[in-house]
């Protein structure tokens, strides 16, 4: 098992890792679905917010919280958010104080809770920061159908100053995807290896829906070409 904490030993890589990704636009579809669907949302909180790439964009259109339960992550997000309050917590069990026109969980970050019913916690959690209206959209991660068991990745990142190559073999154990990643690291001096194991749980359409409905909201599941893995969009009215 892995020890709980995602990325405890890669947090200062993870912004090289995904120096790719377009977060304008997968920030804008995430506005465009709340301005679909509630129009009149102001305030935000990102459950899993990582190293606030989403935050930064999404601070575009509403005031933005975030929360994550590895400290490090969030001490890259405060340096590049400084005036967004911060939260660490596990969003299993998260308790806050105030409630959000918004609540995310992007980046398939539910699946770093394991099981389904901790998934299911986490999302009665979410929905209880929802204010009265309230959206919750989350990004799954793979289902146990869709998961590419015994799948070899090789990424490689040498666009900065700082080079970076990680790879795992990806495998199922049950109902978890393991990744046991290996990561190597070239800036000054000698390259650094560091090894990882991610867990992360491989929950159904039926549970991620089942999910929302026990927390109170009716789960639609939307097919995007930003998000890969579509989006799960629940309003409170």
């Amino acid at each position: 098992m892995s020890s709980g904490i995602p990325y405890e030993h890669s947090a200062h890589l993870y912004d090289l890792m995904y120096v790719r990704r377009d977060y304008t636009t997968t920030g804008e579809e995430i506005h465009a679905i709340a301005r679909e669907l509630l129009p009149e949302a102001e305030d935000l909180l990102d459950v899993g917010c990582g190293t606030g790439r989403h935050l930064e964009t999404l601070g575009s259109w509403y005031r933005g919280e975030g929360l994550d339960i590895n400290p490090m992550m969030l001490e890259q997000t405060h340096a590049r958010c400084p005036h967004i309050p911060l939260h660490e917590n596990d969003m299993r069990t998260f308790e806050l104080d105030r409630t959000y026109d918004v609540v995310t969980c992007l980046f398939s970050a539910i699946g770093h809770v394991e099981t389904a019913e901790a998934m299911r916690r986490s999302i009665e959690r979410m929905v209880a920061h929802l204010r009265s209206p309230g959206l919750l959209i989350v990004e799954p991660w793979f289902t146990p159908e869709s998961f590419w068991d015994g799948h070899l990745a090789a990424n490689f990142q040498t666009e900065s100053e700082t080079k970076l190559a990680w790879m795992y073999r990806q495998y199922r154990e049950g109902l978890m995807a393991v990744l046991d990643i290996h990561y190597l690291v070239g800036g000054e001096g000698q390259p650094e290896y560091i090894r990882e194991r991610q867990d992360l749980g491989l929950f159904t359409p039926a549970e991620m829906a089942d999910a929302f409905t026990a927390a109170g909201l009716e789960a639609e599941y939307r097919e995007s070409s930003a998000w890969n893995r579509g989006l799960y969009v629940g309003k409170r009215d």
